[in-house]
């Protein structure tokens, strides 16, 4: 362990008390800060200005074959142009098809999405280039849709208590969909490139130690940097690393199972984990490294593009590092991915136990609103949750969103996801899942999804319903 001691005197910061409930963002790398590449110019000047829509789509196909950037791991920018095109020249269940695939499988900002579906209900006969807009760089799409920059919708964990709180018998509730980040002006964005030259191995890992000695300066500014072979964990302040040694151990064998048990691929940079001793360090870690503002309730995020995790010591738990470690290696490998299954996996192991080489997914908090939910006759619907696009699986509608939906979405997840390891399923319908292509899926995103389940266990949503119903209150009961 390496351990940088500055001259500055010592500041003596807060304590906060441990937190029970999970309060984790995922920042995906495609809404950082996009840079315009060459094609995205080219693209949106055949289309724009030149109005030569098949060109575009024949265009957009060739460029990614070159890439070679097949289905899921395709950025959203092609697909909406696609779309764009599609519509432009009255294809419009291609142009729909495309816009869909968009909402249901990247989780972009609310207000992104909610414009993109304003746009897709304009792919009709009628539909003129004008109606749509260019996207190149995310600073312009900021500016077009007129938000304050919320970054990515935050997947929000209600706190066990919060949610035990909640009278089931109420209706739902619908309140103020503002950002659970808070908010970050957009100049303040940091571009991938940026963030890119943060990943760090072996050779350069004392560029890390440069990197946060030059904005950490105001904390106390001591901090020590721990390493193993894929990961790098950076404590603050008076953090001690005995603790963490162990965890560590621990983290490098989880990375080794969900490795072999789904097939991710390890990134070649090491994945850095900052553990802040309390929120007001996390906060200055979020705003001077991410350039984001966070809402005091996070107790964890991750971001993609410098693979970084960032957590709090006195809310640390393996799970919440886990948890995030999942999202990294799912877009890293995978790609955009459908929510129930993008959100479900990562909840799986933020509660799990490692031990006799195995990690096993234990029942977690999320239970008890599964069980608030079937207790007051709420919709628990399968067949619903995997229809979801983001906006849908976020309980978002207009300015407001359902907190208790969301939270019944996020543990049906868990628990589907769940179900379907213990039948060994899952990994089935994820390979289906990545293998698609709007281009050539004969029924609609979300009939498809459904299609996929039915078909990988071999019976229609009622009946899986049913069986998944029986297996939770064996669970429960347990």
């Amino acid at each position: 362990m390496t351990v940088h001691r500055p001259k500055s005197p010592k500041i003596n910061l807060l304590s906060v008390a441990r937190l029970a409930a999970l309060f984790i963002f995922m920042y995906p790398a495609n809404m950082r800060g996009q840079e315009c590449n060459a094609f995205y110019k080219y693209t949106e000047d055949i289309i724009w200005n030149e109005n030569k829509f098949t060109e575009a789509v024949d265009q957009i196909k060739n460029y990614l074959e070159e890439q070679n950037i097949k289905n899921q791991k395709v950025p959203w920018q092609p697909i909406y142009y696609k779309a764009v095109a599609y519509c432009s020249s009255g294809n419009c269940e291609k142009g729909v098809k495309n816009f869909d695939w968009i909402l249901h499988n990247f989780k972009l900002t609310p207000s992104i999405l909610k414009d993109f579906k304003k746009l897709k209900k304009k792919c009709t006969p009628a539909a003129n280039i004008s109606e749509y807009y260019k996207v190149c760089g995310l600073g312009q799409l900021g500016s077009r849709v007129s938000y304050t920059i919320e970054l990515a919708d935050p997947e929000i964990s209600i706190q066990t208590k919060s949610m035990q709180s909640i009278n089931w018998k109420d209706l739902d509730r619908l309140e103020p969909g503002t950002s659970y980040l808070g908010e970050a002006p957009m100049q303040e964005q940091l571009s991938n490139s940026t963030l890119e030259n943060r990943k760090f191995n072996d050779e350069n890992i004392s560029s890390l130690r440069d990197s946060i000695t030059k904005w950490n300066s105001s904390n106390s500014g001591m901090f020590s940097i721990m390493t193993s072979p894929h990961f790098g964990v950076v404590l603050y302040n008076d953090i001690k690393g005995d603790f963490y040694t162990s965890k560590l151990d621990e983290l490098e064998n989880c990375l080794r199972i969900l490795v072999s048990q789904y097939g991710f691929s390890i990134p070649k940079d090491k994945i850095i984990v900052h553990v802040a001793p309390e929120k007001y360090t996390m906060k200055n870690i979020a705003k001077k490294m991410h350039g984001i503002s966070i809402n005091k309730s996070l107790i964890g995020y991750s971001t993609d593009p410098d693979r970084s995790i960032v957590v709090t010591a006195p809310g640390f738990m393996l799970g919440t590092i886990k948890h995030e470690l999942c999202h990294i290696l799912i877009n890293h490998t995978w790609g955009a991915m459908a929510p129930w299954l993008a959100e479900g996996i990562p909840a799986m192991y933020e509660v799990s136990d490692y031990s006799n080489n195995n990690l096993k997914v234990l029942s977690n908090w999320r239970a008890k609103i599964i069980n608030g939910a079937i207790d007051h006759h709420y919709n628990i619907s399968l067949d619903s949750l995997i229809r979801c696009d983001w906006l849908s699986f976020n309980a978002q509608s207009d300015s407001l969103y359902n907190p208790r939906r969301l939270a019944v979405n996020h543990a049906l997840s868990r628990y589907f996801c769940f179900y379907l390891l213990e039948q060994n399923k899952l990994i089935d319908i994820v390979k289906l899942y990545i293998a698609r292509d709007p281009e050539t899926m004969e029924q609609s995103v979300e009939e498809n999804a459904v299609k996929i389940v039915e078909n990988v266990l071999g019976k229609p949503m009622n009946q899986v319903q049913g069986d998944f119903q029986k297996w939770y209150r064996e669970k429960r009961n347990k």
